[in-house]
């Protein structure tokens, strides 16, 4: 892994990883947004939102791969959602950002049925100064309210995530809400995980640390969102049968999809058979990530 894609990825993880939680008033960031575009691969060319759009609906599941961070990144999500989802019989929107124990005052809200105040006070959204639930994710769950469109909370309860990392649960967390299945085996995706966690630590972690009970959280979220993907296809007929096959957006953080790994090797054990595309998102090294010899992803959100 380069330097720079390495230093990338430890962003990301180490917001994963952080316990979320609100901080401070849910506010408005800058609108001195400078331009994000978006990537193919493997040539690295620019492609606007509607074109891409129009590749990534021949797919039953889109994994849009975030930098928290990004709200010009974000932004293009948004869009992008909108595009992909666009007059879809039944278009759902999945997110890490809920966690699934708060399913139902999602659904209250994007139904009509329960106020924004109600909303932020019960759903738990994520929200940090460097991710303001307000203009990061805030924007894309209200369109999916003003378009009917389905919106899941496909994350375990941090709170089980947690107490698999303390070691004071087992594999579940103690949590019925958390996936029944856990698979722990060592492979490509705990290989990265290990390399980020000693390069968060500034190479310390090498061959002093055992990682084993962190990945076991992060395995956990995996798990969890890839069965709550999976449950939205199980019992809906043939794709295309009368329009029940439903077509999936998840955002998630790009560590969790990158190079089909995480919840999206978990979500295909699932169900072998979904036609399944990869976004993923990079600052300035954009175009060497979308034209390099293994790149993670179908498309490349490059971002200031």
């Amino acid at each position: 892994m380069n330097r720079k894609l390495a230093a990338a990825r430890c962003a990301t993880l180490a917001l994963l990883l952080a316990p979320l939680t609100s901080c401070g008033v849910l506010g408005g960031a800058s609108d001195r947004v400078q331009e994000a575009r978006i990537l193919t691969v493997p040539d690295g060319t620019e492609i606007d939102i509607d074109s891409a759009a129009r590749e990534l609906r021949r797919a039953d599941v889109i994994f849009l791969g975030e930098l928290h961070d990004s709200l010009e990144g974000h932004r293009v999500m948004t869009e992008l959602t909108r595009a992909i989802l666009a007059d879809h019989p039944q278009p759902v929107l999945s997110m890490e950002m809920f966690e699934r124990d708060v399913q139902d005052v999602v659904t209250l809200y994007v139904d009509g049925y329960a106020c924004k105040d109600y909303f932020l006070a019960n759903a738990r959204p994520w929200d940090s100064p460097d991710s303001p639930y307000a203009d990061h994710y805030g924007p894309v769950v209200d369109l999916a309210r003003e378009n009917g469109w389905d919106v899941v909370a496909a994350n375990v309860p941090r709170r089980a995530a947690r107490a698999v990392a303390r070691s004071e649960a087992p594999s579940s967390g103690g949590s019925i809400f958390a996936s029944p299945v856990s698979d722990l085996s060592d492979g490509r995706y705990r290989r990265e995980f290990d390399e980020t966690m000693n390069a968060m630590m500034g190479g310390h972690g090498s061959g002093m640390t055992d990682f084993s009970l962190m990945y076991a959280a992060q395995v956990l979220k995996d798990e969890t969102m890839a069965h709550a993907i999976a449950s939205l296809f199980r019992g809906e007929g043939e794709r295309g049968g009368g329009g029940r096959w439903p077509r999936v957006v998840h955002w998630n953080g790009r560590f969790h999809s990158d190079w089909g790994l995480g919840t999206v090797e978990r979500l295909r054990r699932r169900l072998p058979g979904l036609r399944i595309a990869v976004v993923t998102m990079e600052r300035d090294g954009g175009l060497a990530l979308a034209t390099s010899d293994d790149p993670p992803a179908s498309y490349v959100i490059q971002v200031p």
